[in-house]
């Protein structure tokens, strides 16, 4: 090829596994440079990398070329010169207008209205009582008098059994 010319490209995408494969064959494909599978790499177009393609066809495929993102040409913002001033209308953004809020149902009407309602001073500085809880109340307490009465009882320790294999 002569100097300057420009080489297209090839883009490949693995798509399936070289477990089962030849060693050589995996080889090529971090050859082609994948990492992983359903990767795409961009190669350029040369007789080495066609024969690398045909060596591993049943493991890879050739995708088109990416489609060029159609908002890359538009601009994102606009840049004024410096001898134009903005107007008034210009500067500030239109004011966005709410939807009318849908009719609530009763139950969500009324939780609605206690979330707006002003909190009481009182009520707010008020400590809350704490509940007993019911399992506490229905344990019996406990006494050491009646643990002094009885001896203790002590668990037994089983011995160790360690059997030794008998040789024959």
């Amino acid at each position: 090829m002569p100097r300057g010319a420009k080489i297209s490209s090839l883009r490949i995408q693995w798509v399936r596994s070289a477990i089962g494969y030849s060693s050589q064959q995996g080889k090529v494909i971090q050859g082609l440079g994948f990492r992983r599978l359903r990767q795409v790499v961009e190669r350029p177009d040369t007789p080495q990398i066609r024969g690398m393609i045909t060596k591993v066809g049943h493991l890879v495929e050739i995708v088109p070329p990416a489609a060029a993102d159609p908002f890359a040409a538009v601009p994102e913002y606009t840049v004024l010169p410096r001898g134009k001033a903005r107007t008034k209308a210009a500067a500030k953004p239109p004011a966005k207008q709410t939807p009318a809020e849908p009719k609530k149902a009763p139950a969500q009407a009324a939780v609605a209205a206690e979330k707006k309602a002003p909190v009481k001073k009182a009520a707010a500085t008020a400590k809350p009582k704490k509940a007993e809880s019911p399992k506490r109340a229905a344990e019996p307490v406990k006494k050491a008098a009646a643990s002094a009465d009885k001896p203790a009882e002590k668990t037994k320790k089983r011995p160790k059994t360690t059997e030794k294999k008998k040789k024959r």
